[in-house]
């Protein structure tokens, strides 16, 4: 009745704004019903509530005259006016004259501000509005719950089609990573083995073990530097010949293709390379290179020429410096021992571990988004299955309030419904769940939930909800006449009968004679 009444209004308002008027045409912010009153042939205008008469020239001259406001429909000069906006191919609104040239577009024609401030929609506005009923009204025509189950059933086509193919897709995707993952861990053991293996086992042992420093080799010591002595040291022990150095250059110098590296170097872990093969010459030399250094004392400990004053000054030597002096050759030799054709091995096996471990932490990043792809049809799947097999009433009237809520503040809770799901009772953001879907009761009028949580010292909370017909979805009358036993009202479309059509098509037909007639050229400023 109450979409009637306002498919009514419109009309009027249609015709009212399609009437010229004489004496009123021109005054802004006028209602079409009273156009009449406005028309004043003796030039005086009478107050809605007939407190004054005043000159027509009055109207709309941004001064209160009328206690009622009716003399300023066009200003905010009232604080109780009344303005009117027609919005042809729309719907007519009144606003408070409070609301007029406040730099706010109120009115989709733009009215309620000066021309050329706000753009008119109205058209737009009509044909969206005009779009959405005949929308509702096609859904209760053909069959709302028809329509959602033929969505179903096609979307569950679509998801096992999808879901076949992700699935292949992420066992690729695992299998790849696997590969890589025990590709790497073969070249990271090789890596391992080998950098053991060019790490000096024990060289500063060996050089305090050959290095002997005598009473009489201290002043030597002290003439000669650190740095001199090590070069002559080391001088003494050659690693390699010219063409064992050339080799390692040219072995060094050769590239082979990646994948094929790859393979070799990850199937190749347990090759020989003995430590020893490194080292044994390396420090066979310096025990020779220390025996040397000891035997040749004689030829250091001549008496040092100079003044008297250096000689003493040498003697001052500090001998805790010969520790020091003895890890730096240490230091110095292991960075010149070893062989170079191994190094540039190592130097290779770590850039191929570093390039197959970016590929697997890229492969297993693919295999993780498209795992969780798959998880998301899965889930979605048996959401729709559960679904389908559900029954939402007489003829599946309900099957609309399926994945819907709706909410109401009673007191300090918000209830909130969710039909064929579960009911809450939240405060704050935290509550109790009142129970979940159990079904209809045999009239189909009641929605029944039980088994919520558990009351202090009484039972599992339970509601039963009964559904009504109504113009929008709302919950109303939640009470709790039992100890954790609640009950409440929830009026939706769903609930209405054929009354519900009638009044969206005759709401249809209003809505279409709006935009008919914006489509024509009627215009505002053309009729006031």
């Amino acid at each position: 009745m109450a979409a009637c009444k306002e498919v009514i209004i419109l009309i009027i308002a249609l015709l009212a704004a399609a009437l010229p008027c004489s004496a009123a045409k021109g005054i802004r912010g006028i209602d079409p019903m009273y156009k009449l009153k406005y028309d004043a042939p003796d030039g005086k205008f009478s107050c809605f509530d007939g407190s004054e008469t005043i000159p027509a020239s009055h109207i709309n001259d941004a001064f209160c005259d009328c206690l009622d406001g009716s003399d300023e429909p066009g200003t905010s000069a009232c604080p109780n006016g009344k303005f009117y906006c027609a919005n042809i191919g729309s719907e007519p609104l009144r606003l408070n004259s409070s609301f007029v040239d406040d730099a706010v577009c109120d009115c989709c024609d733009g009215s309620d501000e000066p021309q050329g401030r706000c753009q008119n929609h109205c058209k737009e506005a009509g044909a969206a509005a005009l779009a959405a009923l005949q929308a509702e009204l096609a859904a209760f025509e053909a069959g709302a719950a028809e329509d959602l189950r033929r969505n179903w059933t096609h979307r569950l086509s679509e998801i096992n089609q999808e879901y076949s193919t992700s699935e292949i897709k992420s066992n690729e995707l695992g299998a790849e990573r696997d590969h890589l993952k025990k590709q790497l861990d073969a070249l990271e053991a090789k890596k391992t083995k080998m950098e053991a293996a060019l790490t000096p086992p024990s060289v500063p042992s060996a050089v305090n073990a050959s290095i002997e420093i005598t009473e009489d080799q201290q002043d030597t010591i002290a003439q000669e530097s650190a740095e001199d002595i090590a070069k002559r040291v080391a001088s003494q022990w050659v690693p390699g010949s010219s063409d064992d150095k050339a080799a390692a250059e040219e072995q060094e110098q050769e590239q082979e293709p990646e994948e094929d590296y790859i393979e070799e170097a990850s199937s190749d872990t347990d090759s020989e390379f003995d430590q020893g093969d490194v080292y044994e010459p390396s420090l066979d030399a310096l025990a020779s290179t220390a025996a040397a250094y000891n035997s040749d004392s004689d030829d250091v400990s001549a008496p040092v020429q100079g003044e008297e004053s250096n000689t003493s000054e040498l003697r001052e030597f500090d001998l805790g410096a010969v520790g020091t002096f003895k890890a730096w050759i240490a230091e110095t030799l292991a960075r010149l021992l070893g062989k170079p054709a191994d190094a540039a091995e190592l130097q290779r096996v770590r850039a191929t571990v570093d390039a197959i471990r970016s590929r697997h932490d890229a492969a297993n990043n693919a295999f993780e988004i498209a795992a969780a792809g798959v998880y998301a049809l899965k889930t979605e799947r048996e959401g729709l299955e559960a679904k389908m097999n559900r029954s939402y009433g007489p003829d599946d009237v309900y099957a609309q309030l399926v994945d819907r809520c709706v909410e109401a503040h009673v007191d300090k809770y918000v209830y909130k419904v969710c039909p064929f799901h579960q009911v809450e009772q939240l405060e704050d953001g935290h509550g109790s769940r009142l129970g979940s879907w159990k079904g209809f009761d045999d009239s189909g009028e009641y929605m029944l939930f039980d088994n919520g949580d558990v009351c202090w010292q009484g039972p599992n909370r339970s509601m039963t909800l009964r559904i009504r017909c109504g113009a929008t979805e709302t919950l109303t009358k939640v009470a709790e006449p039992s100890r954790c036993e609640y009950t409440a009202e929830m009026t939706t479309p769903a609930a209405c009968s054929g009354d519900r059509v009638t009044e969206l098509r005759a709401a249809i037909t209003a809505k279409q004679a709006l935009l008919d007639v914006a489509n024509n050229g009627a215009s505002v400023k053309d009729e006031l």
